[in-house]
């Protein structure tokens, strides 16, 4: 994955040619997940898809959660996570072909991530919880 990033966050053409190649594949296996879950009468069903509305998967779905926080705290923890310098981290997070502001204002509910996983986690189960309670069909 590190290997792959390397090469494709700092080298425009080359993470065009990656997309090209995999987001139609993605796509196609949701695709085929998506219609299995609405013949089993999934009431709702939550997805985790880093690049939700570059990929147009967000088309398929009638509510959309966003994770977000704050820039300078996006940064240490990619750098903590990825073990990157801080030249590294801010070309995989400029990378992105959809900023931040622009995925806020797509998403029906915007979720800060400033706090701990705990908090995090407490904030999405409260949340899907809500959307389960007023769900009488399917909702991807």
């Amino acid at each position: 994955r590190k290997r792959l990033g390397d090469i494709v966050f700092n080298d425009k053409a080359k993470r065009k040619k990656l997309t090209s190649i995999v987001n139609p594949e993605i796509a196609k296996v949701l695709g085929m997940a998506f219609v299995g879950h609405f013949i089993r009468g999934t009431p709702v069903l939550v997805l985790d898809v880093p690049l939700l509305f570059e990929t147009g998967i967000n088309q398929f779905c009638t509510e959309v959660m966003t994770v977000h926080l704050d820039e300078s705290t996006q940064l240490k923890r990619l750098m903590a996570r990825d073990n990157a310098g801080e030249a590294d981290a801010k070309a995989r997070i400029t990378s992105q072909p959809y900023p931040m502001e622009k995925k806020l204002g797509l998403s029906t509910y915007p979720v800060d991530n400033s706090g701990t996983p705990e908090e995090l986690d407490g904030k999405l189960d409260a949340l899907i919880g809500r959307i389960k309670r007023r769900t009488w069909g399917n909702v991807l």
